[in-house]
């Protein structure tokens, strides 16, 4: 039994021995050795109930022999083993020596360290349409920047035109100089023209005589020709014809294809006319001849259209079809036929003149061999087309938003939004870009922080005088911050580009347009990213590309239309191109809560009286070391084992077992640290006051405190977890030792038994950052101690 003096002071619930200690009269001294000699060798060795100690035949004349193993008090006869964590000595028995008294500690069990809080992989969240995106705020969400915040582009503004009419000829002045004859408006179904004289080759005033560089030329009755675009000349290309009497004979007229006539007329560049003021007669206009054809054929003599005809009676010049255009369609030259520019399905229409009448409309293959008039409208409209500015990029923002307000308002919310785009316009500015912003809100919904980014300016469209400006770019302090009380200006992060101007284009129809402006462009990379501005392919403007880019302004396009009688321009007005819309994006993580480690467990305490030894003997004795703690991330070491042998065999405390970790996690994934069990013991349990086990690791709020090291059996207290306010103090994250101290005068009745054998405590963590905020590691058991006592005879 334990002796009533340590139950009394430290182990008020342990069973206690009541005998006092007094003297041996040599009579009982001899029954007790015989009947201990009669147990010991029958029986297998026990634990002694004996008070009395061992060899004392009187308290006055006996002294104590005493030794103590430890880690604190190194002896020659001991060597430090760390692959079993212990202390291992030899302990000789003194000559005269029959038994000893232990006084025996356990070694505690090391405190487990916390888990580290893992932070799982940055999480981007972002918004590119013009409705709200919610972020709910969770514990552990941290690093929240805002990475991109800008505004939706301004659009472009729109294209116009104007039309500045030509000048048709209005004498036959006007074409003297062309060598033409004057159509008035009358004679040519509604528009008054110059019409040449002459068949194309025939025009010694134009450059080629008046045939295409593109043409093929031809002698007629002597060379084939195997190409679509052939002349045939320099040769009679009639069968019976006239030849005095007129400037003009009818018998070498060159003759072309539809093909070399259409090329050869649009080619005509001469005398201030350039390429493509000249063209073959609609049908429409051949037909208005028709009506008219003795006056506008012979009129004024030479100063008539001068065709001819396949039987003239009236004074045109004969020019009967001939079989000697080698290569054309049938063979034939055909000078009375005339082609038009109207097409019939794969044929095109023609008149010819027999007998004083235009006859037609008739249709034939293009490679037919016929005559050939080019008609000249005079000076032509000319066209102005203005273009609209491009739409300017929009302001950006970036910023972290602070710790404090994710971490205060867990529950609540982030919001993200991001502006649309300006809407390019027909007339008028350009629509300016949506603001884009990102708001905190807290669990009762409000505004706790936010910031905001406005969208670009827009372009300006194009008026009747000059071209549109583009947008301009944005103010440097256009941007706003919410102070918790209210919106302020602030600085933006970066500025989008101002939207370019339009431009302006005079000249015919078809000549092209202006280029419209380019939108600005935005922030969010650093290519040209705005929208391009209207052309001549595509009137309008185009949409920026990157997320807050400015429009493209439109532009003013022409269309010619064929139409009864003459071709007419069709103005097409662009638009600008609508802004790109704005973008609001957040970056963040969300680290896992740690475990905190359990604390580690502590050992038991044993006294045993009146163990047998034989003098001289070497016996051994083992004591055990704390157990480690355990680092980051780590489980304890268990405290080692301490033991005593004596002649019956070895008596056994095994060390505290160690604290585990925990598991890292949100909610009830975290799981905490477990305290670390008791060791065994092989002593009977009367003898043995047990220690306690390690205390679970514990959380409150965002701290996960650990568990508190076990009591050893000699009561002392086990190491302070980390964070730990309720059975402990201790501010720091990591675990705390107990203070070793040696025990003394155990063999007297005033015993002192220091402090041994206590758990170490687990290491902590905690979401708030500081210095201390862990995770923590966990800390070391108590080592043990063995205490060996007898009493000698003087």
């Amino acid at each position: 039994m334990l002796p009533e003096e340590h139950c009394a002071t430290a182990h008020k619930s342990c069973a206690c021995a009541t005998k006092k200690h007094f003297g041996l009269t040599l009579a009982e001294l001899l029954v007790i050795l015989l009947v201990s000699s009669v147990i010991m060798v029958v029986l297998a060795p026990v634990v002694r109930k004996q008070k009395s100690d061992i060899g004392t035949t009187s308290s006055s004349s006996a002294t104590v022999g005493q030794v103590l193993y430890s880690y604190l008090s190194p002896r020659p006869e001991c060597t430090n083993s760390t692959s079993d964590n212990t202390l291992t000595c030899t302990f000789s028995a003194p000559q005269g020596v029959k038994f000893v008294n232990i006084h025996m500690v356990g070694a505690g069990g090391g405190g487990a360290g916390a888990t580290s809080a893992t932070t799982a992989s940055p999480t981007t969240k972002t918004q590119t349409s013009a409705s709200e995106l919610s972020i709910p705020i969770v514990a552990g969400m941290q690093n929240v920047t805002v990475n991109n915040l800008i505004g939706g582009g301004g659009g472009g503004g729109g294209g116009t035109w104007a039309e500045s009419e030509g000048k048709a000829p209005t004498s036959q002045a006007d074409c003297d100089k062309y060598n033409a004859k004057y159509l008035t408006a009358a004679q040519n179904n509604g528009k008054a023209v110059c019409v040449t004289k002459y068949n194309i080759g025939d025009i010694t005033s134009a450059t080629n005589g008046g045939i295409a560089s593109s043409v093929t030329t031809v002698s007629a009755n002597s060379t084939s020709c195997s190409a679509n675009s052939c002349c045939w000349g320099q040769g009679k290309t009639a069968s019976v014809c006239d030849s005095s009497g007129t400037s003009y004979s009818g018998c070498n007229r060159t003759v072309c294809t539809w093909y070399a006539a259409s090329a050869s007329c649009l080619a005509l560049a001469y005398n201030g006319t350039k390429a493509g003021d000249w063209r073959l007669p609609t049908k429409d206009e051949l037909a208005k001849w028709k009506s008219n054809i003795f006056t506008i054929n012979t009129d004024q003599g030479d100063n008539g259209l001068r065709l001819c005809d396949d039987n003239s009676g009236y004074g045109a010049a004969r020019c009967k079809y001939s079989t000697v255009c080698y290569g054309s369609d049938n063979g034939y030259c055909s000078p009375y036929n005339v082609w038009s520019s109207t097409a019939y399905g794969s044929n095109y229409y023609n008149y010819y003149l027999h007998n004083s009448t235009f006859n037609g409309p008739n249709y034939s293959n293009p490679r037919n061999a016929y005559s050939s008039r080019c008609v000249y409208e005079g000076s032509p409209s000319t066209f102005t087309s203005r273009s609209g500015g491009g739409g300017g990029a929009a302001a950006a923002m970036n910023a972290t938003i602070p710790e404090s307000i994710i971490s205060d308002n867990v529950g609540g919310k982030i919001v993200l939004y991001a502006g649309a785009g300006g809407t390019g316009k027909s007339s008028g500015t350009g629509g300016e870009g949506g603001t884009s912003y990102v708001y905190v809100y807290n669990s009762s919904n409000v505004l706790k922080w936010g910031i905001k980014a406005p969208g670009g300016n827009g372009g300006n469209t194009a008026s009747s005088t000059t071209y549109g400006t583009g947008g301009a770019k944005k103010a440097s302090n256009s941007c706003q911050m919410y102070n918790g009380t209210s919106w302020v200006a602030t600085t933006c992060t970066s500025l989008g580009a101002a939207g370019s101007n339009g431009t302006t284009k005079t000249g015919i129809a078809d000549s092209g347009a202006a280029t419209g402006g380019r939108g600005g462009s935005s922030t969010y990379n650093t290519s040209t990213n705005g929208g391009a501005g209207g052309n001549s392919s595509n009137e309008n403007g185009s949409t920026g590309t990157a997320y807050g880019a400015g429009g493209g302004g439109g532009t003013a396009n022409f269309q010619k239309i064929d139409s009864t009688p003459y071709p007419v321009i069709v103005p097409l007005p662009g638009k600008g191109g609508d802004g790109k819309g704005g973008i609001a994006s957040v970056v963040y993580s969300i680290s896992s809560q740690a475990a905190a480690g359990g604390g580690g467990a502590g050992a038991s305490y044993a006294f045993l009286e009146n163990v047998p030894v034989t003098a001289g003997r070497t016996y051994t004795v083992k004591v055990g070391h704390g157990g480690n703690g355990g680092a980051v991330n780590i489980d304890g070491t268990d405290g080692g084992v301490t033991s005593v042998q004596y002649d019956g065999g070895t008596y056994t405390i095994n060390g505290g077992k160690a604290g585990k970790k925990g598991a890292s996690g949100s909610g009830t994934s975290l799981i905490q640290g477990l305290g670390g069990a008791l060791g065994t013991s092989n002593i009977p349990s009367a003898n043995l006051k047990a220690g306690t086990k390690g205390s679970n690791a514990s959380y409150l709020s965002d701290i996960s405190s650990g568990g508190n090291g076990g009591k050893s059996g000699i009561n002392t207290d086990g190491g302070c977890g980390g964070f730990q306010t309720t059975d402990c103090t201790n501010v720091a994250s990591s675990g705390k030792n107990s203070q070793y101290v040696l025990p003394v005068n155990l063999h007297t009745t005033a015993r002192q038994f220091g402090s041994a054998g206590a758990g170490g405590g687990g290491g902590a963590w905690k979401l708030a950052p500081s210095s201390d905020s862990g995770p923590g590691g966990g800390a070391n058991g108590q080592a043990g101690y063995v205490y060996i006592y007898w009493i000698e005879n003087n």
